[in-house]
């Protein structure tokens, strides 16, 4: 008779399950709560890019101030591109598309590369037009340190847009 055979029936094997389905239920509330903290610093990041440099950058577009605009600029940015490029890239979107109406941060995500120094995020925006156009615009934001301001690097849209440098 092995020590298996020795357990009353209905005691210890239904308190190890009872044991073993709260332990699951804690592991997953864990999990749940540890989701929810990363959303909410995502949504923090969004709502922070959102203020303190895409707002401020477009606004300075929509005005026709472009040396402020491209003082949001990574400094390679502005050594590679003439300041004009933001106001030829908005002119010719709004000729084609009417006006930009709405803009917003959409998603937030680091990434990193060979030989890239410092941070650096993939930003998504999505852009609303008058004229019905939503395009999704990507922005590369780097800075050195968790100090400094990010700043925009590359732009990336679909070339059919027409968007350049925005």
């Amino acid at each position: 008779m092995s020590n298996t055979d020795l357990t009353i029936p209905g005691s210890s094997s239904k308190r190890g399950s009872l044991g073993g389905c709260l332990l699951v239920l804690l592991v997953l509330a864990g999990a749940g709560a540890g989701i929810r903290v990363l959303y909410q610093r995502g949504e923090a990041r969004k709502q922070a890019l959102q203020e303190q440099l895409f707002e401020p950058y477009w606004s300075a577009i929509a005005e026709g101030d472009v040396q402020k605009a491209a003082g949001y600029r990574t400094p390679a940015w502005r050594a590679a591109n003439a300041p004009s490029a933001i106001a030829e890239a908005y002119a010719a979107a709004q000729a084609e598309h009417g006006a930009l109406r709405e803009s917003t941060v959409h998603s937030a995500q680091g990434y990193s590369e060979p030989g890239l120094a410092g941070q650096a995020l993939k930003v998504k925006c999505i852009f609303v037009f008058e004229g019905g156009l939503n395009a999704v615009v990507t922005y590369d934001l780097h800075r050195a340190t968790e100090q400094d301001p990010w700043r925009i690097g590359a732009t990336h849209t679909e070339q059919r847009l027409g968007l350049g440098a925005l």
